[in-house]
């Protein structure tokens, strides 16, 4: 394994032939070719700007300038990686990093730039729990679930006081400078895993094509993505002996991911159990080579003293002999169990009404519904779930090749703790059809780590290389298929304030768009279309809001007009009258 912790690879160790296309112009090369990426990518944005979203999202709106301003990119890592020699090592270094830069930019700041307003319908909402705290000062966890992971909305309620950014602007420039600390852990992780920079960077490289889960919007999962990288980063390179100082800051990591974000706090906590598990189950390479010389006997096995043995002869060996110190180890094991046990008793009532535990016999029925969701929806929802399924197998399948190739090397520890991040999601409990996605995103770096251990082996190299531009259209499609429901017109947001300026509070509403769910949430009862009779005869102020949202979340998951064909029944009415009208939200107000 090509590990910062061996002394191994070079810039040009193994360039080969392709050394030979180097010239003396190449520090001029890797500079120039991507900042005409960088025009090109310019161009697209603005091609880009006003264009319809269709059923496959942004994917639908991206013109080819766009993917031939990240290919001109990626050919141009590739150049500087693989071909450039007569500049120094510290200039290919400087020109990788903004490089790499530039490709983080163009896969995860295109929408947000394209679209110039918050993405998702999720951020508006979490947003909308910022905003209480700033209104009134504090959390109210019976308003919302979501206050029982405050921090998120703690630190950006603070951050919207200090710096007076407004409500509309917030949800679309904070999750980009989280992205922005996201690269630098990535960079950090990459560099002091591998020793060879050719490695490092198609590492990176393959991070952000392979990680194509849509959840680098405001929210607090994105929070705690950043914590749980910054926990495996710490476990990976500093929980050795006697590091009493990083096993305290890993503590309080966990800590505050409890607070942050509950799913990833769970994941966090797994992940530090199974490292448990492994430095005390799994021996040195030189006691699995005794172990293999000496076979159990089946008649040892059947005897009732099996276990009393086993701990004299094997168990207790290994743990005197532990990579990690006796001490250590404990203390870690009461880190992961007593935060799985506040994290559960922090969650409270409302984890134990969800019925969320890790319940096994679930997974069955969870990958029905996935499979489901090939035939429920629109058409192009179920393409998009059958393309995301191929491409993460075939980057499960990638990993599992990596590792198998780095399985023989050195410093084999770093590996299985590596392959460890990678299964934890596998224990995840009941979250819905989601949870495949999410935990997907949990294992991206461990997956693109894997993919990189293979790297030095030429013809594996080959073959990532070409997934490499293959992958790029893949990401897009399944990063950014759902766009036209994730996608908030300017119009709502007019909507959005003028519910907030019109609407006396304690007013009924039905339907809604994504900006007016998130604010002044308390101010407001939304209620089901089924209670809607009832709240015309009850004498309060009814309202109902029309937008183009829920019309296309409606057919695109269900491709079920029910809940429209009933709004569209009751505003054809003369019982409600028009008071606001846009292109994408219409609202009416009940006067039968």
């Amino acid at each position: 394994m090509n590990t910062a912790t061996e002394n191994v690879g070079t810039w040009r160790s193994s360039t080969g032939a392709l050394s030979k296309l180097s010239t003396r112009y190449d520090k001029y090369v890797i500079y120039l070719m991507p900042s005409i990426s960088l025009l090109i990518w310019a161009i697209s944005l603005i091609q880009a700007k006003g264009v319809a979203i269709e059923e496959y999202g942004i994917f639908s709106v991206l013109p080819f300038t766009y993917y031939l301003a990240v290919y001109v990119l990626l050919t141009s890592m590739f150049f500087t990686i693989f071909i450039a020699k007569n500049c120094g090592e510290g200039y290919l270094m400087k020109a990788l990093l903004f490089q790499s830069f530039l490709l983080m930019v163009f896969l995860l700041f295109t929408p947000s730039i394209i679209e110039g307003y918050a993405r998702s319908p999720h951020s508006w909402s979490k947003y909308g729990y910022v905003d209480y705290i700033v209104r009134t000062g504090h959390i109210s966890q019976s308003l919302t679930h979501y206050h029982n992971w405050p921090l998120p909305f703690i630190f950006s309620a603070q951050t919207v006081q200090i710096t007076g950014i407004d409500p509309v602007t917030f949800p679309l420039i904070f999750p980009l400078i989280l992205d922005m600390i996201i690269f630098s852990v990535i960079i950090l992780f990459f560099f002091r895993f591998f020793k060879d920079n050719r490695i490092r960077f198609i590492g990176i490289i393959l991070f952000f094509l392979v990680t194509w889960e849509n959840q680098f919007h405001f929210a607090p999962q994105l929070f705690g993505f950043l914590l749980l990288l910054f926990v495996i980063y710490l476990v990976v390179f500093y929980l050795k002996k006697e590091n009493l100082k990083m096993l305290i800051l890993l503590g309080l990591m966990v800590i505050v991911l409890i607070l942050t974000h509950l799913l990833t706090a769970f994941v966090a906590c797994l992940f530090l159990g199974l490292f448990v598990l492994y430095q005390i189950f799994w021996p040195k390479p030189k006691a699995r080579r005794k172990r293999r010389k000496k076979k159990f006997r089946l008649k040892w096995l059947v005897k009732k003293k099996f276990w009393k043995a086993y701990w004299h002869k094997v168990l207790k060996k290994r743990i005197k002999s532990l990579v990690v110190s006796r001490r250590i180890l404990g203390l870690l094991a009461a880190i992961g169990i007593g935060g799985l046990i506040f994290w559960f008793s922090f969650a409270g009532n409302w984890v134990r009404y969800a019925n969320w535990g890790i319940d096994l016999s679930l997974l069955p029925a969870l990958a029905s519904a996935y499979i489901n969701k090939l035939y429920s929806g629109s058409d192009a929802h179920g393409n998009l779930v059958l393309i995301r399924m191929v491409f993460s197998l075939t980057i499960a399948i990638l990993a599992i090749w990596g590792g198998k190739l780095a399985r023989d090397k050195r410093n084999n520890r770093m590996l299985y703790i590596i392959i460890l991040s990678a299964i934890v999601p596998i224990f995840l409990f009941y979250y819905e059809v989601e949870i495949v996605q999410r935990a997907f995103l949990f294992c991206g770096l461990p997956l693109a780590v894997l993919i990189s251990l293979g790297l030095d082996k030429k013809k594996f190299l080959a073959i990532v290389l070409v997934f490499s531009f293959i992958a790029v259209p893949l990401h897009i499609l399944t990063m950014y298929g759902n766009e036209k429901i994730d996608y908030t017109p300017p119009s709502q947001v007019g909507g959005a304030e003028f519910v907030f300026d019109n609407m006396p509070i304690g007013s009924v509403i039905l339907g809604g768009n994504p900006v007016d769910r998130g604010q002044y949430v308390e101010n407001y009862r939304r209620i089901s279309y089924s209670e809607v009779d009832f709240f015309e005869d009850s004498g309060r102020d009814l309202y109902i809001i029309y937008c183009s949202s829920d019309e296309y979340f409606s057919l695109w998951y269900h491709e079920n007009t029910v809940y429209i064909d009933f709004l569209k029944n009751k505003i054809a009415g003369d019982d409600y009258i028009k008071i606001f009208d846009s292109p994408d939200c219409q609202i009416y107000k009940y006067v039968g």
